[in-house]
């Protein structure tokens, strides 16, 4: 990758199961909860003519996540290192931050006003080549409830000493509050010294287990100086312990490899603390240290992992580890170890650890770049003759693995589809789409056994409808990747950086994008044009068919395709046996008890008799594994317009009952308006359900906003579980009930 910045309901199961044989369904294809819907991309904006997209800004270059303003929704900070600054005043690689706010249920703003971030003087003006936002990372050092930003600075000059570096803190959402420390700081460790790029990487923790965060400070650059020969960059890290007033400088510590009881020694160009990950690896409680030596041992690289414990990080039973150690070969210039992200892929309570090693050749092959994962266990620490290696041949097939994909370059862990078990994203910037160095991002999912391909996914701009154009090459799609639950849903949602991106819109070149894809248990995957991720698609003898197609295109602007139901019926005009699309346990349902969802809905398309009563379409049934219908949404028309019925059944009377009803679109709405429909559902005695509305015009919701339509107990719920959802016609014998229907942007989620 030479041009690229080197970085390291009623219907019974009898009946579908015949209509299945009827009309077997065509092979599926795997979900991995990360799709389409909702995903967007957000470029470098231009705010107000004050910061403009500019040649080489690289936006997106590092991501970090924290709930900066505490509403329990987490927002996205992203770096743009190599920004100039203000339009008419730049200063050329200067750097700045830019954050991006997000609501509960609503996800990260679509507003242009985020806020930027820049160094200020009088304490730390911002000068050429300082890198302000190379490494970010979020934690909440103070324990108020609302996560802090470190910012590193490694190209910063201090006293008279190049690319020295610093730190800059943001505590909570008010950029203004910031707190500027390099190693001249009192308590903090080490000397100024040219070229140590203090802040090159960053991560937090809480190490003691006292509520607070600490930060660590990666100097991979720093030089140690010994009486027969200088090992300049060898590297170090800094400890920083929280309190109560953010940072106390104070209690800072240095960690590195001549430090008593560490294994190994601070070598040339060693480059300890390169990157870092944090997580419990032994399940004590306490937060543990993954460090990257990526340049130990001619580049062959190593990982070092340091404990924690009431007192912090020490060196007490510290660990050193080479690729060989893990399975794989040691190779000069692999650079093992040079990406790191730790995540519980087993659900066992335990953290595991994923080591990068983008540099990684294949015979003759080079920079094809591959994965180790070393599961975790208590009390011991991480198990290295459990580790895995994946590749791309591992996970996509022969021949996937290519000279300079860089797999591994970035790594990033979350449960997207919340089911308990961390997932993995891998991104390799390299990647060759149409292009090259077009990027991509794999996606495998965690298992009581740990990672699996038995679910797995790419996610590559501009395919399978994900945001991006397949024409924009030498974008590095996948350099930097971070997760955080954007709309406070409980699933994970992943951002993914693409920092050579050119803005062709307005001819400048690597300028840089970041695309978010929300998590959940179950998104459409229409995207790619076809049912295929659903468990099963069924038609019927008479035709009546479902699917996917451009005329169902919803909602916001980021919706491209939907499900489109043609009941064409017999005279007269009766649908005949139901065509649908389900849902299963195959991807990930298995006995909800509770269970959210969203959808949008177009009903003008379908011919219904305007008699109440007279006609339902199931839009959606909610199955448990035995077939029963455990909730039900219907559409009826009247004079007015069309409502929604929801209906359940009830274990203490054996039948199915009405829950609700609104009425939500009327007969004459303008051209380009949708429905969006949203509701949370819980089993027990009672159990719940909750209903929201919102109308779309073109795109966008309306002045009203989010409506609840109802919320209403349901009793009986005793032991309800869904464990399959039926999307379109599943009943209807209804007669006069014919023509189509739009279904789009349907999400599940626990």
């Amino acid at each position: 990758m030479n041009s690229i910045r080197s970085a390291s309901g009623t219907l019974g199961w009898a009946l579908a199961a015949a209509l299945v044989a009827a009309a077997p369904a065509a092979p599926q294809t795997t979900s991995v909860g990360l799709s389409t819907v909702r995903a967007v991309r957000f470029g470098n904006d231009n705010l107000s003519g004050i910061f403009t997209p500019e040649k080489g800004d690289h936006f997106a270059w590092s991501l970090a996540v924290g709930d900066f303003d505490g509403d329990g929704a987490d927002d996205l900070a992203t770096g743009m290192p190599d920004d100039n600054g203000l339009a008419g005043a730049p200063i050329a690689d200067s750097g700045s931050v830019v954050v991006r706010f997000s609501t509960v249920g609503g996800g990260l703003t679509l507003d242009p006003s985020q806020v930027y971030i820049r160094q200020a003087a009088p304490v730390d003006p911002p000068d050429p080549g300082d890198l302000f936002g190379e490494a970010l990372a979020a934690c909440d050092f103070d324990h108020d409830g609302r996560d802090d930003l470190a910012i590193g600075i490694p190209g910063e000059n201090h006293l008279g000493r190049a690319h020295a570096g610093a730190v800059e803190l943001h505590l909570g959402a008010d950029p203004g509050a910031q707190v500027f420390f390099t190693q001249s700081t009192d308590g903090v460790p080490g000397d100024v010294e040219e070229g140590d790029r203090f802040g090159s990487s960053l991560a937090c923790g809480d190490f003691d287990a006292d509520g607070f965060a600490d930060l660590v400070v990666g100097v991979a650059n720093e030089d140690f100086y010994g009486f027969l020969a200088d090992q300049y960059d060898a590297g170090m890290l800094v400890v920083i312990p929280g309190f109560a007033g953010g940072l106390d400088f104070n209690r800072a510590f240095s960690l590195h490899q001549d430090v008593d009881g560490m294994v190994g020694e601070a070598e040339v160009v060693d480059l300890f603390g390169s990157a870092l990950a944090v997580g419990d690896f032994n399940g004590d409680s306490f937060d543990d240290l993954a460090i990257g030596v990526p340049g130990e041992d001619e580049g062959q690289g190593v990982i070092q992992l340091v404990f924690g414990s009431a007192v912090g990080l020490t060196a007490d039973g510290n660990l050193m580890w080479s690729q060989s150690f893990l399975g794989g070969s040691s190779e000069e210039w692999d650079l093992f170890g040079d990406r790191l992200a730790a995540g519980d892929f087993d659900g066992n309570g335990v953290d595991d650890l994923a080591i990068g090693v983008s540099r990684e050749d294949f015979g003759s092959t080079p920079n094809v770049g591959q994965v180790h994962v070393v599961p975790g266990f208590f009390p011991g620490g991480l198990n290295p003759g459990s580790a895995v290696i994946w590749t791309q041949d591992a996970i996509f097939g022969a021949g996937s693995s290519e000279a300079n994909d860089l797999f591994g370059a970035a790594l990033a862990t979350g449960d997207f589809d919340h089911d308990g078990h961390d997932d993995l994203a891998i991104g390799y910037p390299g990647e060759f789409q149409l292009g090259d160095n077009d990027g991509g991002v794999a996606i495998l999912m965690g298992t009581s056994e740990g990672l699996s391909t038995a679910r797995h996914r790419e996610i590559a701009a501009g395919f399978d409808g994900f945001p991006g154009d397949q024409q924009e090459h030498h974008k590095a799609y996948g350099e930097a990747l971070a997760t955080g639950d954007f709309d406070g849903d409980g699933s994970a949602d992943l951002a993914i950086g693409a920092p050579f991106e050119d803005k062709t819109e307005i001819g400048v070149s690597d300028v840089g994008s970041e695309t978010v894809v929300y998590g959940s248990l179950f998104a459409d995957g229409v995207e790619n044009g076809d049912t295929g991720r659903w468990s099963q698609t069924v038609q019927s003898p008479n035709s009546n068919r479902v699917r996917v197609t451009q005329a169902a295109k919803l909602g916001p602007p980021t919706s491209k395709l939907g499900l489109h139901y043609e009941l064409l019926g017999t005279t007269p005009r009766m649908p005949g046996p139901p065509a649908y699309v389900r849902v299963g346990p195959e991807a990930g349902f298995q006995n909800e008890t509770r269970l959210a969802g969203s959808f949008f809905v177009d009903p003008r398309a379908l011919t219904m008799s305007p008699t109440p009563g007279q006609n339902r379409f199931q839009m959606m049934a909610f199955e448990d594994g035995r077939g029963i219908t455990r909730l039900a949404f219907d559409l009826s028309r009247n004079a007015a317009g069309w409502a929604l019925i929801a209906t359940y059944f009830n274990e203490n009377t054996g039948v199915s009952s009405v829950a609700g009803t609104a009425g939500f679109a009327t007969l004459n709405e303008p051209a380009g308006t949708n429905h969006r429909l949203e509701f949370t559902w819980e089993g027990g005695d009672p159990g719940r359900l909750t209903v929201w509305h919102t109308t779309y015009v073109k795109g966008a919701p309306d002045q009203t906003g989010r409506v609840q339509l109802f919320s209403v107990p349901l009793p009986g719920m005793r032991n309800a579980t869904i464990s399959n959802v039926l999307a379109g016609m599943v009943t209807g014998q209804d007669v006069g009930t014919y023509g189509s229907f739009y279904l789009d942007e349907l999400s599940f989620r626990r």
